[in-house]
Order: C-alpha cells, then sequence, then structure tokens
C-alpha cells in the first residue's frame, strides 16, 4: 500500500476507496450542504491545476483567511498538491497584520472568505509587489468589482479544467511525488511575531507544545482554565 505522509494522497486515497461517501458537511441558510469524497478530490484538483496555470510554482507561498468552511480545506490541500506552501491568517486580523505576514512570508497568491477578507487586500496591495492575484469564495458583494486582481474560486477551478486538457496527468503526478517536509513556520500573537524558525522545531518547542497546542511536557491534557492562566503569566520575547 501507498505510503500515505501527506494530505493530497489521503484525499486522492479516500476518493478511490469511498467516491460517492460523505467527506464534509455545512449547514447554509439552515440547510445541510454535503460533498462526497469526489466532490472534495476535484475541488482540489482542479483548484490546484488553477493555481498552476495561474503561475503557481513549488514553493511559492499562499495566504488564506477566512472561516472555517470546506474553501479553506480544498484551497490548503490543492496548494499543497502544487508543492506550495499555505499560511493561515486569523479572520480578525487588520490590514496591517494581513500585510505583515502576507509580506514576511513572501506570498504570491491570497484566498480571501468574502469581500471583507478580499477589501484587506485591495487596500494593501500596491505594497505587496509579490502578491499577483487574490482569490475569493463567496462572492457575494464583490460582482461589481473590477480590480484585475481578484478572481473568483469557481472560474480558478474552471482555469484548472481547461489546464488539464493540455497538462493531462499533472495533478495525480504533482500528488504521488508531493513529499512531508517541514518548512520554516512562526507563532504570532495580536499581530506580534513571538517565535519563529524551522516547522519541526516549533513542533517540538516545549512552549509550543504546553501553551499552544496544550500539551505538558509529559504529553497530557492541560484545562482550557489552565491554558488561560497560562496565557496570562507567560512573557513572550
Amino acid at each position: 500500500m501507498e505510503n500515505l505522509d501527506t494530505l493530497p494522497k489521503l484525499v486522492s486515497n479516500n476518493y478511490q476507496k469511498w467516491g460517492d461517501g460523505v467527506a464534509m458537511a455545512m449547514k447554509n441558510l439552515g440547510i445541510w450542504q454535503r460533498y462526497t469524497w469526489k466532490d472534495y478530490y476535484e475541488k482540489v484538483k482542479y483548484f490546484s491545476l488553477g493555481l498552476i496555470s495561474l503561475g503557481l510554482e513549488p514553493g511559492d507561498r499562499v495566504c488564506i483567511i477566512g472561516d472555517n468552511e470546506p474553501e479553506w480545506f480544498w484551497s490548503e490541500f490543492a496548494v499543497q498538491a502544487a508543492g506550495g506552501i499555505a499560511t493561515g491568517i486569523f479572520v480578525d486580523s487588520t490590514p496591517s497584520e494581513v500585510k505583515y505576514i502576507t509580506a514576511h512570508c513572501g506570498a504570491k497568491f491570497a484566498i480571501a472568505n468574502d469581500q471583507e477578507q478580499t477589501d484587506k487586500f485591495l487596500e494593501i496591495k500596491d505594497e505587496l509587489p509579490e502578491l499577483k492575484k487574490v482569490i475569493y469564495w463567496n462572492p457575494k458583494g464583490l460582482r461589481n468589482y473590477d480590480d484585475p486582481i481578484i478572481i473568483g474560486f469557481a472560474e480558478v477551478m474552471e482555469l484548472g479544467r481547461e489546464y488539464e486538457e493540455t497538462h493531462p496527468g499533472l495533478f495525480e503526478q504533482n500528488v504521488r511525488i508531493a513529499l512531508s517536509i517541514a518548512h520554516y513556520g512562526y507563532v504570532m500573537e495580536n499581530g506580534r511575531l513571538v517565535l519563529d524558525g524551522p516547522a519541526e522545531k516549533l513542533r517540538d518547542n516545549e512552549d509550543v507544545k504546553e501553551f499552544y497546542m496544550g500539551l505538558s511536557a509529559v504529553g497530557t491534557k492541560k484545562s482550557y482554565r489552565k491554558i488561560k492562566h497560562y496565557k496570562r503569566h507567560k512573557m513572550w520575547l
């Protein structure tokens, strides 16, 4: 059996095993929207190919800002499948905080939930020369925007379908050769960088394990109350 050492490989494997099975569900306006593993796989696949057609290359960084919705996961796994690095941004970040993270990681693309998050990038785009496109997944309020830097999630997927016609098998090849690589990472609080370094070292950092992951040195879970107390007394850089 193939070594399922990356999330894109897991998505592909689950699609092959449970194609019509429900992978996730989200309630929208009181109605459950269900997505099968086939839906999941195709969203990741064609969004990934769409990003590649727009210029995403292995090692490029992509910022994602939005609510906990399916498009977040599809976007992150699509970026990973293309060899890119996804960087999350808190939805309550101010434009200056968004600018700091985007510039610090050198993001080439940004993926935003809605009009509110897209507007943040439009406000700071002139200060981010490496940023090529801002992709939104909720078009409400954005239909009359004419800035060429923005494009819809569905449009990028359509670009991916077109790209596959001239690059058949590319996505499957990318998924097969994808590697689990520990990339550079950082920890932020209220827009302030408090820790950074190779991701593997951050993962093993005792402060990160104890404070951010809620784990003590011996690996036992702490209560939420203790974590909050620890936060008030922990002194960072």
